[in-house]
């Protein structure tokens, strides 16, 4: 890229907000999984999506104040989409998260989930959990 095209794409863009993903990095971002949005290394809203990268961009009302908040979001791409929704169970239960409202909702579906939660350590929120 030249020094023209380079100038006349930074006039347009927000100062320092650009990511870079390796290829594969950002191809398992379109598969199901969790987000969690956090402030201070506080998690304020757990959530999953069929689409990763689809349901962070989108407007659901239950997120909208955490998004607004954070000044993290961790991305976790999952197997599949019933192990995104079990994931999601488990954190919200572990880290209860001040702006996810149901944390229940899925309780009587994947109970599998909730017996996970109660013999799973999950004391904060990182790659390592």
């Amino acid at each position: 890229m030249n020094q023209i095209e380079r100038k006349d794409i930074e006039s347009l863009v927000i100062k320092g907000a650009g990511q870079k993903f390796v290829g594969s990095d950002f191809r398992q971002l379109r598969k199901p999984g969790v987000y969690v949005f956090m402030l201070g290394g506080l998690p304020l809203y757990v959530g999953q999506g069929k689409m990763l990268l689809r349901r962070i961009g989108s407007n659901h009302h239950q997120a909208l104040k955490a998004i607004e908040l954070a000044d993290e979001v961790l991305l976790y791409p999952c197997i599949s989409e019933s192990a995104a929704i079990e994931l999601e169970i488990i954190l919200i239960g572990k880290l209860k998260p001040k702006f996810n409202v149901n944390r229940g909702m899925y309780a009587s579906v994947y109970p599998r989930a909730i017996d996970k939660m109660s013999s799973q350590k999950v004391s904060s929120c990182d790659k390592n959990f």
